[in-house]
């Protein structure tokens, strides 16, 4: 994580995503403080979702594949508006996004609650290679295929993003 992401300001939530507090991004994982994340997942017109390969800077699973675009929600900050900003920061577009709905990841001793949201949009982009190395647009069938043939690839965020959607759009 770069040092500036660490000292960002996020909100601190109970069990049940209500927000009682705020703290720095460093202080909520090391302290197991519950927090608040986004993906988004953009489709082009044929109906592939984009994956990025996340860069080698990255703190968190460097250079593994994940969502089109996603991070932490800022203290202050709902999901949408999160969202919108990490949109504009990663891939320098505004669209507008559509909410799938929320899923929960239960890490070693915290809870990040998710919000996934969805637009259609194949570029151009405007990428910041301090956050993405690639991108490319696969069909579902693809990604799970690749999931399933090598999920140590992806970031687990993800894969439980991917999940959810999946489960959604049964």
């Amino acid at each position: 994580m770069m040092e500036e992401e660490a000292e960002e300001q996020v909100p601190v939530v109970d069990d049940q995503d209500r927000v009682i507090g705020q703290a720095t991004r460093k202080k909520a994982r090391q302290d197991g403080l519950n927090s608040r994340c986004i993906h988004i997942f953009l489709f082009d017109e044929q109906g592939r979702l984009m994956i990025c390969q996340r860069s080698s800077l990255k703190r968190s699973f460097p250079n593994l594949f994940s969502s089109s675009a996603g991070g932490y929600v800022k203290a202050g900050e709902d999901y949408l508006t999160a969202a919108k900003r990490e949109l504009k920061e990663e891939l320098g577009i505004e669209i507008p996004l559509e909410k799938i709905g929320p899923f929960v990841e239960i890490k070693e001793n915290r809870k990040v609650f998710h919000e996934l949201f969805q637009g259609n949009y194949a570029g151009p982009f405007k990428i910041d290679k301090r956050e993405t190395e690639s991108y490319e647009f696969l069909k579902i069938e693809e990604i799970v295929k690749r999931i399933n043939q090598n999920p140590e690839k992806f970031a687990p965020p993800f894969i439980s993003a991917f999940a959810a959607y999946q489960k959604k759009m049964k």
